[in-house]
């Protein structure tokens, strides 16, 4: 499938846009429906262990490998979702709407931080609805997340019995119910993160070969890690609480920098003109594992006369922590172009810095001092040595 902009317009089997609520519904049937007998095999007796398969309708489950790796995550026994685009492929076409035939593992490669929403929303819903994920949910009443979520959901159960008329609720006051579940944010309460995992049979490429072409698109890479930083929190999404009124107010974070917010959105505070000042609540604040990598071309990519060239990477959550420098790797990830904002756009202008958000972190082969020798070869170096003409 051939995707790109021409014309000014979107170019693709959807035609002017993509119905991405139909795709939606078509991820969320592949992570239900997709089955992998040897994932089954390999994997069955310590799945059933893990997620406590004891019935006989359970254990017909087992084969049904997404909905497997969701219960793990419900349990709080991982918090890494990989999709395999293999998978995806074996899988086969899916229909969009009045669409038919589009295949959707060159979606996700064209297309793929869209594409990660979508499995993440497709992944909530799942979560959220299915029962045999439900009754396996873990709730920890030692994180604060838990304990925060348990509190909104009585919050909303008496808010709903305030706007019934119940008599039982008369004595309490509207401002007592602070936040509606709408107004949190679902990264706030997300317990996952999202990784593609590329074909099998895709050859990793160069640095020299990642182009403006690729940007957005789904690549794998090779090169040798030049500079690791130390894992840092990074905030995903923000917690302030409202002096006057209590009000939890959240704020998404999508890049490196953000403004926190300054004044309350409620709007009774202009209604009764009193003053409205946010504080950062760092409990309610959802932070992330953030890492930064360098990356270089080997010296064998490198042509003649060239420099060799680098790369940023970015690595959160579980992928954090996967290499040091002097390392060679295989990177999958999405290249995507540095988001700047404020004066910082304006100064950069139609340029932009790229890097690569990784999602998986393969060891091709740890620094040169680990290497390991065949047996085979170590009996052809001590025959040259026993001739004696080196």
């Amino acid at each position: 499938m051939d995707i790109g902009v021409q014309d000014g317009r979107y170019s693709s089997a959807f035609g002017s846009r993509p119905d991405y609520d139909s795709l939606k519904e078509r991820c969320m049937e592949f992570l239900r429906d997709f089955k992998d007998d040897s994932y089954l095999s390999e994997y069955s007796n310590t799945i059933a262990d893990s997620l406590g398969l004891d019935t006989e309708e359970e254990i017909a489950l087992r084969d049904f490998k997404y909905i497997h790796r969701l219960a793990q995550i419900s349990m709080r026994l991982t918090s890494l979702m990989k999709i395999e685009l293999d998978d995806v492929l074996a899988y086969g076409e899916v229909d969009a709407g009045n669409v038919s035939g589009v295949n959707l593992a060159e979606e996700i490669i064209s297309n793929t931080k869209r594409f990660q929403e979508l499995f993440a929303q497709a992944c909530d819903e799942l979560l959220e609805t299915d029962e045999a994920l439900i009754t396996r949910r873990v709730i920890d009443l030692n994180d604060p997340m838990d304990v925060m979520e348990r509190q909104r959901q009585d919050n909303e159960s008496r808010r709903r019995l305030l706007e019934s008329n119940d008599p039982s609720m008369a004595g309490l006051d509207q401002s007592q119910v602070r936040t509606e579940s709408s107004d949190v944010p679902k990264t706030l309460t997300r317990r996952f993160q999202i990784a593609f995992i590329p074909p099998s049979g895709e050859k990793a490429q160069s640095l020299r070969h990642i182009r403006a072409e690729h940007v957005g698109k789904l690549v794998s890479l090779t090169g040798i890690v030049t500079r690791v930083t130390e894992v840092k929190p990074r905030v995903v999404v923000a917690g302030y609480a409202c002096d006057t009124c209590g009000a939890e107010v959240y704020q998404e974070v999508k890049g490196r920098q953000f403004m926190p917010m300054v004044s309350c959105p409620n709007p009774t505070h202009r209604e009764n003109r009193l003053p409205s000042r946010l504080h950062l609540n760092v409990r309610s604040t959802r932070f992330s594992k953030f890492q930064e990598v360098k990356i270089q071309e080997s010296s064998d990519q490198v042509p003649v006369g060239a420099i060799p060239r680098s790369l940023t990477l970015h690595l959160e959550g579980e992928v954090t922590r996967k290499c040091t420098a002097g390392d060679i790797v295989k990177i999958s990830g999405v290249f995507l172009p540095v988001p700047y904002t404020g004066y910082m756009a304006m100064r950069a202008g139609l340029l932009s810095d790229t890097y690569l958000e990784a999602y998986e972190v393969e060891q091709v082969r740890k620094d040169y001092q680990s290497e390991t020798v065949s047996h085979e070869v170590e009996r052809q170096l001590d025959q040259v040595l026993n001739e004696g003409n080196v």
